[in-house]
């Protein structure tokens, strides 16, 4: 048993690292730019394209709207 909770404690301690080096934050960030990305490939009538290029206009729509007010780009 003591094994056990050792491992819980080291989960926990992993969870409060991960959190305040916002590596949550990062995995939210791709979630949503995967998203987005998704969204422009769907605005383009699901035509063949670049998902690379989907991707960085996906972050570059991303960082404008934190920049700015808050208020998501329009496709």
């Amino acid at each position: 048993m003591k094994h056990k909770n050792a491992q819980n404690t080291h989960s926990a301690n992993s969870d409060a690292h991960r959190a305040e080096t916002g590596t949550g934050r990062r995995v939210a960030d791709q979630q949503a730019i995967r998203e987005r990305a998704y969204a422009i490939h769907e605005s383009r009538g699901e035509a063949i394209g670049s998902p690379e290029a989907d991707w960085l206009e996906a972050e570059k729509q991303l960082k404008m709207t934190d920049l700015n007010t808050g208020i998501s780009p329009r496709s």
